[in-house]
């Protein structure tokens, strides 16, 4: 028997400051073709009114999750091909300012192509740099 699966990608992520030194514990994750809100699909589950009568499990916690090492590198692989955001979390550093649209946010828009390593650079900025609403 065989089982077609369909290909995957890689993302190899790069987290530098604007120095160019890495950037060390930078968690990545990516949600590829799920909508995640707290832990449940579509919103917090849990915290229902009727939770009484919700018996769903939460979302196991992401599959396509990593950290960056001493170098800065974060390998995530067998990323399904999608279209979708990239989250980043360090206590120190935050994703600069997107302006996608005219909507500024800290949202990482990545495209993964069917068995293609994607490669992401990004200089990341010490947190508190900047506001969301300010022309800085």
């Amino acid at each position: 028997i065989e089982v077609a699966t369909e290909p995957t990608a890689t993302l190899v992520f790069i987290a530098k400051t604007k120095d160019g030194k890495p950037i060390e514990g930078a968690w990545v994750g990516l949600n590829p073709n799920v909508i995640r809100v707290n832990g449940g699909l579509f919103g917090d589950m849990r915290r229902s009114s009727e939770a009484p009568f919700n018996k769903q499990v939460p979302l196991p916690d992401v599959p396509y999750s990593t950290k960056t090492d001493k170098d800065g590198v974060a390998v995530i692989r067998n990323v399904p091909t999608c279209t979708g955001g990239l989250e980043l979390n360090h206590p120190h550093f935050q994703v600069p300012l997107q302006d996608l649209k005219g909507w500024r946010n800290r949202n990482v828009h990545v495209s993964f192509n069917a068995g293609e390593t994607n490669r992401l650079t990004m200089i990341l900025e010490p947190k508190g740099t900047d506001f969301i609403g300010t022309d800085r």
